[in-house]
């Protein structure tokens, strides 16, 4: 919300330092999870930490399509 008196600007640059991983030979986009921690992210994400269902679900629907909508 924008104070009396404020610039209702659009801001540029909103995402900061904020930025989705480029191809720089470790990181790996949300639907290539594999890439980074194998296939077994999938099959058994126990392995990898704690997540709940709606995470699980998020990645799911992200895996392999980089167009997906998710949830954060």
């Amino acid at each position: 919300m924008a104070l009396s008196g404020a610039s209702m600007e659009p801001v540029s640059d909103y995402r900061v330092c904020h930025q989705a991983p480029s191809n720089d030979g470790y990181s790996s986009s949300l639907d290539k999870l594999a890439d980074a921690f194998g296939d077994d992210v999938y099959e058994h994400p126990e392995y990898h930490g704690e997540a709940d269902e709606e995470t699980l679900r998020q990645l799911q629907a992200a895996r392999g399509n980089p167009d997906a909508t998710v949830r954060i």
